[in-house]
Order: C-alpha cells, then structure tokens, then sequence
C-alpha cells in the first residue's frame, strides 16, 4: 500500500511560515509541509493560512487536512481489506449509491460531511486533520476539528478584491442539455438551481480568473429540522422512506450547542448562520471550485473572519409556511419545452424507462403520482423542479456508470 504527497490549493503566509520554521527561502512545498507538521501535528492548519486540502505519506503513518476554510477536500474510503484516498470520488473502485445521502440531497439540496454519495466513502470537514496508522493495522489514531470561532479567528478575511458576483439572475439558456455535463462534473445528481445558474455564469463569463466574495446565501437559509414537503413522501419507495434523518438531525443541533458554549466571537451566531458555514456552504464551495475548474477558470474565494459577526448579514429571515403561496416559477424550465427537452416530461418517463438498480429502487414514479407531483408546481416550483433533474441526473449517472444502490 502506498501513497503519495498530494497538495490542492495554496498557502498564503509562506513566506512568514518560512521564517516561523527557521526554513531556506526556496523550501520545497513538500519539506514546508513536513516541517510544518513535525512542529505543529495536527495543529497544522491552525499555522497554515490559505486554502488547501493535503496528503502527507510519514513512516508507518498518514496525515490527512483541509484549512480552515477551504474548497479543496480529501475522500477516504476504510473498510476492512482497503484503504482508498484520493482527492475525487471518481477515482475509488467502488461505487455504491448511499439511500441515505440521496434522502439528504432530495431533502437539504446537499450531503452533510464526511457522508458522500457513496456507501463508506467520506470526506474530510473544513478545518478537520487526521492522523491514520497504516502498520500493521489500518485505523485512525488522531483527530483534530477546528470548530467555525476559530476557522473565523485563523481566516484572513481578504478584502479590497476585485470581486465577481455570485449571481443567478436573468440567465437563460437550454438547461435540460447542460443537466448531464453538470452532473459529470460534480460527480453527483443536480441538486440545486445555483448549480445550474453557476455553471450558466461560468459559461457566459469572460474572465479567466474568479474571485467569489463568500456569503450566507438565503437559498441555504433553512433549517434541517423542518419536516419534509409531505408531497415529497409519496414519491420514496420502503428503500428512501426507512432512511431517517432524525438522529443526523438531532446530532448537528448538540454540535451546534456545544460550541456556542465556548465561542470567543461577540456576537453569537444562529443556529442557520453556523449550520451555513460549517456544512451547506462548503460543500458548495468545493463544487463551485469543481464547475469552475472544468470551464477551464481560476477560482479564488474571500473567506469571512471574525469581522463577520461586526456587521450586518446578508441573510433573509426564514420564510412563513404560507410564503410558498407566492412563490413564483423558478426561469430555468417550462412547461411549453419541446417534449424532448421537457423536463417535466422526461421524469415522467422515468417510470418506463429509468435504471432498475437505482431509480426504481429508490422512487415510486408512477402516472397518478408524477401527476400529482407536477400539479404541486404552482405552489412549490423549486422543490418539483428539483426532484425532476435530480432524480434525471441520478439516473443517468448511474446507468453510464453501472452504479447501484447499497
């Protein structure tokens, strides 16, 4: 079993680790990275500013972590004959879809780290290092969270950049053609409009290089204790319906709870504000990073700091239960497409056509029932828009790659 030293992103004070580490001004990315840990252990990114995701192969041992901050990551796969890890989930061999990560992606719109799609693949969190012993026996030894007071406390808070706006808006094009690429890309079903309004933007921008002024973007402002639409319900076969996420639910809360207990910040976040950005947003920084990268763009982001609870937020009060009454059509689809690039038409089909050791696994798409789920558009566009491209994509994923569910 062997591995190799693997590092995504970038260091932005080398030149002051440098001089911390009493180190040549031409070390080697490598021997930095060493000396680093060797000073530090997992206390690594604590002393590392930037953004990154590393391998590092030791004696007998590997250590594995992600900045503060970061849009690179690390996926593990540990049973007990392998041990994987790469910096991709399309490099593991072996790719069994998780039911339960599919009910996150249908109910949240993303995967809660260090779950993925995939049955015992995981990946590491923001701010996460951990020590694994290879000889003789293959397990996890250390491991170290920074908890979000002190990934703000250790950010730089980059200011004065010349920023591109991470809008969606008045973005038209024919989606239903990109869902496939988009779903190749990230390695996962389409999950969410800003995904397809991202890629939009990167396709119609112009510049090489994208700098991403990191927000609380109201989209993911929800709370994940909410029940479930119960429209929602019908549409899972026994495989989806007996996938609970009451204890995932009710863990992420006393996570929550246990840091407010020793956060050094003034101001104290909401339970949404810290559920932002310790899970939903940097899974969607890693799959901005992912879009971006294969349209052929660099991509930067200005991470928040501790100046972020000194100001206001950029976030909308969570919505009333009867505010999806006015809800209005999401642009990306019509109901008018051409059957061919209908998606509404194309999930229908699913029930004739759909990949039997997934989407009939999972969804009981049948004519009374996708009717009824398509009437539901009226008043809940974003979540049938979404159940059609994601069941669509997860689907198509799976039948080019022979995936099946666990």
């Amino acid at each position: 079993m062997k591995f190799i030293f693997k590092f995504n992103g970038y260091v932005s004070n080398r030149d002051a680790v440098i001089k911390e580490l009493d180190l040549d001004k031409n070390t080697s990315l490598y021997d930095l990275i060493l000396a680093a840990f060797n000073k530090w252990s997992l206390d690594l990114n604590v002393h590392l500013l930037g953004d990154f995701a590393l391998i590092l192969p030791l004696n007998k041992q590997l250590f594995v972590c992600t900045s503060a901050f970061s849009s690179h990551t690390i996926f593990y796969q540990h049973t007990a004959h392998k041990f994987e890890i790469y910096d991709n989930t399309k490099q593991f061999t072996d790719h069994k879809i998780s039911a339960f990560s599919i009910k996150q992606l249908l109910e949240w719109g993303y995967i809660l780290s260090p779950n993925t799609l995939f049955e015992n693949i995981f990946t590491l969190n923001n701010g996460q290092s951990q020590l694994w012993q290879l000889i003789p026996d293959i397990k996890q030894v250390a491991s170290k969270q920074l908890t979000l007071a002190h990934k703000l406390h250790y950010s730089e808070g980059v200011t004065n950049s010349t920023v591109i706006s991470n809008t969606e808006n008045n973005l038209t094009s024919n989606v239903f053609n990109l869902l496939p690429k988009l779903s190749h890309i990230l390695h996962q079903p389409v999950s969410a409009n800003w995904q397809i309004g991202f890629l939009l933007n990167m396709q119609k921008s112009d510049s090489h290089n994208i700098n991403i002024d990191v927000n609380i973007d109201p989209d993911f402002h929800h709370d994940i204790r909410v029940k479930p639409e119960r429209f929602s319900q019908k549409i899972y076969r026994p495989h989806l319906k007996k996938q609970s996420l009451n204890d995932v639910k009710k863990h992420i809360f006393q996570l929550y709870q246990q840091e407010m207990q020793d956060w050094i910040v003034t101001e104290v976040p909401s339970f949404n504000t810290w559920l932002a950005l310790s899970f939903k947003l940097p899974s969607k920084w890693n799959q901005q990073r992912l879009i971006a990268q294969a349209m052929g763009k660099n991509i930067t982001f200005i991470y928040p700091d501790a100046t972020l609870f000194n100001k206001p937020l950029n976030i909308k009060p969570p919505q009333n239960k009867d505010d999806h009454k006015s809800e209005k059509p999401v642009s990306f689809f019509n109901f008018e497409d051409e059957s061919i690039v209908n998606i509404f038409d194309a999930m229908q089909r699913l029930m004739h056509h759909g990949f039997k050791p997934v989407t009939h696994k999972l969804f009981h798409i049948v004519p009374p029932i996708s009717a009824k789920l398509i009437k539901q558009h009226s008043t809940h566009a974003k979540q049938v828009e979404k159940f059609c491209y994601l069941s669509l994509t997860l689907d198509h994923l799976a039948r080019h790659s022979n995936w099946s569910v666990s």
